[in-house]
């Protein structure tokens, strides 16, 4: 164990905030033999630990149907022949409270099972051939000893060792995973033990990160010497080490270059190895180095929900519980790295994190006495749970069961919805960014889309979880944390903005449709109008003028041409009467069109008059020869016939 750990140093003296502490006590005076120092983190002991990280998992495709890729997933996974994960078929008989323990059907499941709602579960204790499809449980084959070597700010190094009791992969029909990842500590004789709260704060800042949040500064980068990752590594391990099945002694030292490599070349968050091949043959984006090496062909892909930080629930057992201070609480809350001062100012933490993190209906404090302290304090930060318990308060095995079953579903639950409704934002984002491409399939994606966020609706977003107390007050406190009120809200008005822009995209096509119709009557209805009075022998004959001017060509022409040139001058201007405000290009040049056609067949007519007027009226003609008539008497024509034969053409009648 290292030195800090001890809460000494090497040689044996105090660690330097006990040593400033007494100092100043002597300096004022209130040194006293019997005096008691401040428990500091590396002298606060603790007797249990465990730890368990929630990993959810979306589909790369979000916007698309999650259905079959999630059914492809599924079927991918059974198909493994002698593969690391099986199908948990009885979620109620699978989980060991302590290693020693045979996973069987017990009082505890039967307590689990009856604590929650019928609706809750359906989802939490899918039953083989019964599941409905929506829940889907898969367990990875263990245990999987877990090495961690880590170093402080001051380059001081720690090695610990953790032991995987449980890692299981929860898939929810709606695209969206869980992997649940429950930690304790090694046996006793490995590496080294969890036994003071610095070592806990310390393993619990560093397991829970996918990737390094940033990196030092090399001071020694320029001079030659090589890149060390212990100069640039910070708040994440140097190496991490996993051996288990299928994962043989396999260590992972953290290179920052591969790192700052998944950003730069790929554009994509990245995610470390030993993650990836804990989770294979899951193909998640941006894993370093081969993604997935085992994943079929066609597995679907997989992306991250959560910065590096992964929710994470801790459970510790210490007797001096009551002596922890108030930044103890505060970091073990949030999750940050042991130190004896606040992470935050005081203030702050006075009007946010201590009126809402903590729930102390069972924490019996005592002021007077600290050590007499005793109970179960719970910290809860959003993406961080703490249940701290004293050594007296309750049997072991009772509140472990507390922990790993019951507040173990109620984080997996919280998860989900949070991740689900991220899930649903970002693919919301995904069909706005198309929104503007084909209708129809703007139109079937978002479909899709309502009908996931309904099923989300309806099976998984929960007001509450249980009839119990206490499981409704912490399901609420932990939701106001979460902020999954909120969230929920935000993406439900996406959801309906979202809608209303589809159906104003429908509704627009409809209106276009119906203003090119009237548009195209406007354009074909005076023209065929024209031309079938154009057609008709009534209007137009030789009755109404002479013979010359009737048989004519040029005249016609006139007719005509002034009667398109009309038409299509009305239907110029009952196209532009239908333009909805500002006229478009293509509408311009439809207008364009009408009018030179309307001036054409004017310029037509034109022309047409001017050949006309070339055109003299025929001269009447006298008769030329006056000779051969014949004066026949009225009613003596058959006799003058009968004399002589004429033609009738010479036969005048006389009056």
């Amino acid at each position: 164990m290292g030195a800090h750990d001890t809460g000494q140093q090497a040689g044996g003296g105090l660690t330097p905030a006990a040593a400033r502490h007494r100092w100043w006590r002597r300096r004022i005076g209130l040194s006293a033999p019997s005096e008691t120092l401040p428990a500091t983190g590396a002298t606060i002991r603790i007797s249990a630990y465990k730890q368990i990280l929630f990993l959810p998992l979306r589909l790369a495709d979000g916007a698309g149907n999650p259905a079959k890729a999630v059914t492809r997933q599924i079927r991918l996974l059974e198909a493994q022949d002698g593969g690391v994960w099986s199908r948990v078929t009885d979620p109620l008989a699978a989980v060991r409270l302590r290693p020693q323990d045979s996973p069987a059907f017990d009082r505890f499941s039967y307590q689990e099972f009856v604590y929650f709602h019928s609706f809750i579960q359906k989802v939490l204790y899918p039953r083989g051939g019964e599941q409905d499809g929506r829940t889907t449980i898969f367990e990875r084959k263990g245990p999987i000893r877990l090495g961690l070597d880590l170093q402080d700010d001051k380059k001081r190094s720690y090695t610990y060792t953790l032991r995987i009791e449980r890692l299981w992969l929860y898939i929810f029909d709606i695209g969206v995973a869980v992997a649940m990842v429950e930690l304790h500590e090694a046996a006793p004789g490995a590496w080294q033990t969890l036994t003071s709260l610095d070592a806990v704060l310390r393993v619990q800042n560093a397991i829970r990160r996918v990737y390094p949040p940033f990196f030092g500064v090399d001071k020694l980068a320029g001079t030659g010497q090589p890149r060390d990752a212990s100069r640039e590594v910070l708040e994440y391990p140097l190496c991490v080490r996993l051996d288990g099945p299928g994962l043989e002694n396999r260590a992972y030292p953290t290179d920052p270059a591969a790192f700052e490599a998944m950003v730069r070349d790929k554009d994509r968050t990245p995610f470390a190895r030993h993650w990836g091949d804990l989770l294979a043959p899951l193909r998640i984006a941006g894993t370093l180095g081969d993604t997935a090496p085992d994943a079929p062909a066609g597995a679907p892909e997989w992306e991250q929900t959560m910065d590096e930080r992964l929710p994470s629930m801790t459970f510790l057992m210490s007797p001096d519980a009551g002596k922890m201070q108030h930044h103890h609480w505060v970091r073990l809350g949030c999750m940050d790295e042991p130190s004896d001062f606040l992470p935050y100012s005081a203030a702050f933490l006075a009007e946010t994190f201590d009126k809402s993190a903590f729930y102390d209906r069972h924490w019996h404090a005592n002021s007077d006495d600290p050590a007499r302290s005793w109970g179960t304090r719970f910290v809860l930060s959003g993406f961080g749970f703490v249940c701290c318990a004293t050594d007296n308060a309750f049997p072991e095995k009772l509140i472990t069961h507390h922990f790993s079953r019951i507040y173990a579903g109620m984080g997996l639950l919280l998860h989900l919805q949070h991740a689900a409704l991220l899930s649903l934002s970002s693919a919301l984002s995904d069909v706005a960014e198309k929104g503007g491409g084909d209708l129809e399939e703007h139109q079937q994606r978002m479909k899709a889309l309502q009908q996931r966020f309904n099923t989300f609706v309806q099976r998984y977003w929960f007001t509450n979880v249980s009839n119990q107390m206490q499981a409704r007050e912490l399901y609420d406190q932990w939701k106001r944390e979460l902020g999954l009120d909120a969230l929920f809200r935000e993406v439900n008005e996406q959801m309906k903005d979202a809608a209303a822009f589809l159906d104003s995209r429908l509704q627009m096509r409809q209106s276009d449709a119906a203003l090119r119709l009237n548009q195209m009557a406007a354009l074909g209805l005076p023209v065929a109008l024209t031309s079938g009075l154009l057609g008709m022998n009534v209007v137009i004959s030789d009755k109404f003028f002479p013979d010359w001017l009737f048989a004519s060509r040029s005249f016609h022409a006139v007719l005509a041409c002034l009667a398109f040139s009309g038409a299509f001058a009305l239907s110029r201007r009952l196209y532009r009467a239908l333009l909805p405000g500002e006229s478009t290009s293509t509408e311009r040049r439809m207008l364009c069109w009408l009018n030179a056609l309307s001036l054409g067949f004017g310029a037509g007519a034109l022309i047409a008059l001017g050949l006309l007027a070339t055109e003299a009226p025929p001269a009447a003609k006298a008769p030329s020869d006056l000779s051969g008539l014949v004066l026949v008497p009225a009613g003596d024509i058959a006799p003058v016939l009968q004399k002589e034969p004429l033609p009738l053409h010479r036969l005048v009648p006389a009056k």
